[in-house]
């Protein structure tokens, strides 16, 4: 069965070009440092929060070990380190972790539901095809959920960014078609590195709700996607042509505000 993934999803909509030559064709890069770091630090709530869940308990050393262990299997990958060193990206990555097991834990742990909620929903009106992802954490404040995302990044958020963000909709979304309701509002717990120095990462919750509407606005975002991919070109051309060429050439260039505005990437436009 055909699936949407919010990673495809978000790469789509920012560029269709660029989802079909990673997505349909293959031509994937090496994967940035600052993902691999993310997705370790990751592991440090979500082994502490199925803990509390089962046993009502928690340990620092149950988690960290397995962010030490996520670490080694990701950076042992095709890793674009760029100027960090591996060994300095780890000891980033752990400073993350141990943010969100001491600072976001204890906040979200009261009334804690789903640590990792995966979904793999149907699209309406789009048969055979699904929408699927995952959701950091899920938990019930009185009758309510809220969702709560975790984020590790080099600089602080804005409400601004909250707000508008992607995860907010695909969420809520899910949590809609499959739950029955809407949470009661989106908590990103943002950790970023301290400015200067080697101090304690920032940590700042951000809260957002933009229910009004969603459900049906980002039903037809799904709705566009699986078009745009039904129009893809999943033939490799058999000229070699350039990352410039293929956005110069691509159907939806007139659509594309970088591509217009002249700033997709370093590319100078002809």
């Amino acid at each position: 069965m055909p699936h949407l993934s919010f990673s495809q999803l978000s790469t789509l909509l920012g560029c269709p070009e660029k989802h079909r030559r990673h997505y349909l064709l293959g031509h994937r890069g090496k994967t940035s440092a600052a993902i691999i770091m993310g997705q370790a630090a990751h592991v440090a709530p979500e082994i502490a929060l199925k803990s509390i869940q089962t046993t009502g308990m928690k340990s620092k050393d149950a988690a960290m070990s397995g962010v030490k262990h996520k670490w080694a299997e990701l950076a042992a990958g095709d890793v674009e380190w760029g100027d960090l060193e591996p060994e300095k990206a780890r000891e980033t990555a752990l400073a993350f972790a141990v943010t969100l097991y001491e600072q976001a834990v204890p906040s979200v742990r009261r009334g804690s539901l789903y640590a990792e909620w995966a979904f793999d929903i149907p699209i309406p009106g789009c048969k055979g095809w699904t929408f699927k992802g995952n959701v950091d954490h899920i938990r019930k404040d009185g009758k309510r959920l809220i969702v709560d995302d975790w984020k590790t990044t080099s600089s602080r958020w804005t409400q601004s960014k909250a707000d508008s963000s992607l995860q907010v909709q695909a969420y809520y979304w899910a949590i809609w078609q499959h739950f029955g309701e809407m949470p009661k509002e989106f908590q990103f717990h943002v950790v970023s590195k301290p400015k200067k120095g080697d101090g304690p990462c920032d940590y700042d919750v951000l809260n957002t709700d933009r229910a009004e509407g969603l459900v049906e606005a980002f039903t037809d975002r799904l709705r566009y996607a699986v078009k745009v991919i039904g129009l893809h070109d999943t033939e490799t051309p058999s000229d070699q042509r350039t990352e410039y060429e293929y956005h110069k050439y691509c159907d939806f260039r007139k659509e594309c505000t970088p591509w217009e505005s002249g700033t997709l990437g370093d590319l100078v436009i002809l």
